[in-house]
């Protein structure tokens, strides 16, 4: 009866990479989401959705197509 985790990260492979998604996750002793990733062995799986969209920032320095 355990509601999912669900934690927002950044990729940091590049898009080019066709295939691949890489993370950086750091593990933290009480982080429910850190330590589960951390567990995992080759070959099991993690779901993962997204992207997430935000609102663009509307800045003086942002690009056009956002504004």
């Amino acid at each position: 009866n355990e509601k999912p985790i669900i934690r927002p990260y950044t990729p940091t492979s590049s898009s080019d990479l066709e295939g691949e998604l890489h993370f950086i996750i750091k593990r933290y002793e009480e982080g429910k989401m850190s330590q589960h990733i951390h567990s995992l062995k080759p070959g099991e799986k993690l779901a993962i959705k997204g992207p997430i969209m935000k609102i663009p920032y509307k800045g003086e320095n942002y690009p056009s197509q956002f504004c």
